[in-house]
């Protein structure tokens, strides 16, 4: 996000999680009107959500251009995911954002779609399995484990037919995601180096906290890389972290 006082960029990560607060428990959940950036500036959910379904509208028109699909806006179905555990309230919010983004129209019929997420991940299994020796059949159950960045969601079905079936549970899921690993790895930072000199680097040196939070992602993709011996992790550290 650009600030257009002083043309400074702020990065807001995982922010569809960061929207969508669990204050109390899993019933009870508050949808925060700001977010907060890697560097602590607090921004408008709305800025940063309208911007990015904007963003995602120009690259898909762009896109179509290029290839000469011929494709209109109006004959566009947008299907926006989000996870399980998110309510009526935040789901409503997605769709209002997408209407000020201009990727609906209220004229036309069905033309956005709120899905859950593992809902869109049982459609892709059955499909990719179609007409495989591992095609599920009629009255067969399966569980799909939809493990993300900011949620775990699951999601139970039984089949009744072709690319048909049956929920057995409702689907359901938690904000268990593998963000919160890097998010525990940082507080391990916090504890060795000082929430204090932590949070100065943060802001002074952006690119450099950047390249860190890229190596703690690169660091968990290679963890079980190795089945039979746990990989040794190693981080990239900066200048800023060596202690006299």
């Amino acid at each position: 996000m650009l600030n257009n006082d002083n043309e400074i960029y702020h990065l807001v990560d995982n922010f569809k999680m960061a929207l969508y607060n669990n204050v109390q428990s899993t019933v009870t959940n508050v949808v925060n009107p700001e977010l907060k950036s890697t560097s602590t500036v607090k921004v408008k959910a709305d800025i940063i959500f309208v911007g990015t379904l904007q963003w995602c509208k120009e690259e898909v028109m762009e896109y179509s251009k290029n290839m000469k699909l011929g494709i209109q806006e109006k004959d566009i179905q947008w299907v926006l995911t989000v996870p399980a555990i998110w309510d009526e309230k935040a789901k409503g919010l997605m769709k209002q954002w997408a209407q000020q983004a201009n990727l609906w129209s209220p004229s036309i019929p069905d033309q956005l779609i709120i899905a859950l997420e593992p809902e869109c991940a049982s459609i892709a299994m059955m499909l990719e399995i179609k007409d495989t020796q591992n095609e599920l059949q009629t009255g067969d159950c399966y569980m799909v484990m939809d493990l993300g960045a900011g949620t775990a969601d699951m999601v139970c079905h039984a089949i009744t037919g072709p690319l048909e079936v049956r929920e057995m549970i409702a689907s359901f899921g938690g904000p268990w995601g593998s963000s919160y690993i890097d998010q525990d790895i940082i507080k391990i930072f916090d504890e060795f180096f000082g929430e204090d000199n932590m949070q100065t680097f943060q802001k002074e040196h952006r690119s450099e906290y950047l390249e860190l939070l890229f190596n703690i992602e690169k660091g968990k993709c290679c963890f079980f890389r190795n089945k039979k011996q746990l990989e040794q992790v190693r981080f990239k550290s900066h200048k800023h972290f060596v202690i006299s």
